[in-house]
């Protein structure tokens, strides 16, 4: 049942972020994403939804914010939670 849950989640959101293109996506990939942009982005698939939240958990070794991005109807124990990290060893010039 949990599994369908998630699958079911996953397919939802996944029509509502195809409908931004990355800044990746927008340099048709010839160029890395910096931490500003992706903020940008992040910020304007936010506006979307209200399910969408971002949140600064730290920051880089040179103060750039690391985001972290939830997406939630609401905050009951019971939910399944999913983490997926990524760009880990992002670009920052």
């Amino acid at each position: 049942m949990k599994s369908k849950i998630v699958i079911s989640f996953l397919l939802c959101t996944a029509g509502l972020f195809a409908q931004f293109l990355t800044p990746l996506e927008q340099s048709n990939y010839t160029q890395l994403t910096i931490n500003a942009e992706l903020v940008k982005y992040i910020q304007s698939v936010i506006i979307q939804s209200p399910w969408i939240t971002m949140d600064t958990f730290a920051f880089s070794v040179k103060g750039k914010p690391l985001p972290v991005v939830t997406i939630s109807k609401g905050n009951h124990k019971d939910k399944i939670k999913v983490l997926i990290f990524a760009q880990q060893h992002g670009n920052e010039p």
